[in-house]
């Protein structure tokens, strides 16, 4: 597939940029989520295919698809721990590089995998940069296991500093 937009061009080219910037031989890697991690992906399989080694951790169901699709060697993160890089993408950022992730979904995957990394690398495009943080409502992923409580720690944690009209919505 080919970008359509100026906008793809500029996440594939971000991607085939990381590629070369911090990519080697032998490294385990963690695969973002997204449209920006998508483009990163495509050229990722082009590059195993020419021979590039490397095991990617996905962090989305979808993530795991399409590298699988495009050949690229996976691994689950309780196989090979730690990790040398995570590329993904970023919501916002600003000028001292401060981002928001998970704006969309995968979260929780998200945050578990570049916390395993050595590195995190955040591919962003200049619809991205922001002078400040928080354009939209920003999700929280809760696990079901023990929700309630959280959402009562959430909700004291809000309160604490004035947020006391912050909207809790449910969604499964």
């Amino acid at each position: 597939m080919e970008p359509n937009s100026p906008q793809d061009r500029a996440k594939r080219a971000a991607g085939v940029q990381a590629i070369a910037t911090y990519l080697k031989n032998g490294m385990k890697i963690g695969l973002g989520s997204g449209t920006t991690s998508r483009w990163f992906i495509q050229t990722l399989g082009d590059r195993v295919k020419q021979r590039l080694e490397v095991i990617g951790v996905p962090t989305s169901n979808s993530t795991r698809d399409l590298a699988t699709q495009l050949g690229v060697p996976l691994a689950d993160l309780n196989d090979v721990g730690e990790l040398d890089l995570t590329i993904d993408g970023a919501d916002e950022i600003d000028a001292n590089g401060r981002m928001i992730k998970g704006g969309a979904a995968n979260l929780l995957w998200e945050k578990i995998i570049a916390g395993a990394s050595l590195k995190m690398v955040a591919l962003v495009d200049e619809s991205k940069v922001v002078s400040k943080l928080g354009k939209f409502p920003l999700p929280i992923e809760v696990i079901p296991f023990g929700w309630r409580t959280t959402e009562s720690h959430l909700k004291k944690l809000f309160s604490d500093f004035g947020w006391t009209d912050i909207p809790i919505k449910v969604s499964r």
